[in-house]
């Protein structure tokens, strides 16, 4: 499986505010980032059939409903717990920039949600001229002519 989609009932709080993640209590900050770690384990299929080890680069979605927008600054901030969450489960190798392609979106609406939506990356090869790996989404790394054929991953 190379793509995975996870709808969490709750939108991650803002870096600022009385609340935000900026100010809080280190303490209240581990127990806030344990709520997220279960939060996303309790989305993951069973059996656990994604590991982002294999992987080098993806592509992760996150689209959040709120009732009050955040400025596009704080929204990305706001996603660390979510990532760091998706780290320790496995699902991302890493959540720097080179592992990641992080894309975050929001909208005004209710029910509050977090839709996330990770799309791992497969190398394709190397550039030619710049001798940087080739990144394409891993579903269509099968369907290129040269593997054409073959069963794909299994």
């Amino acid at each position: 499986m190379s793509t995975l989609t996870l709808t969490i009932p709750r939108v991650p709080v803002g870096p600022n505010g009385p609340g935000g993640l900026l100010r809080m209590h280190y303490m209240r900050r581990s127990k806030y980032n344990y709520v997220w770690l279960k939060e996303i384990r309790a989305q993951i299929p069973e059996p656990m059939s994604m590991s982002g080890e294999g992987f080098q680069r993806s592509i992760v979605q996150i689209h959040q409903v709120r009732v009050a927008l955040l400025d596009p600054d704080n929204l990305v901030a706001s996603v660390k717990p979510c990532l760091d969450a998706m780290v320790h489960w496995g699902i991302l190798k890493n959540d720097d920039a080179g592992h990641i392609d992080l894309r975050v979106t929001q909208e005004k609406g209710k029910p509050r949600r977090t839709e996330i939506r990770v799309d791992h990356l497969a190398s394709c090869g190397y550039c030619e001229i710049c001798k940087a790996p080739i990144y394409i989404p891993f579903s269509d790394h099968w369907a290129t002519a040269e593997h054409r054929g073959n069963e794909g991953p299994v």
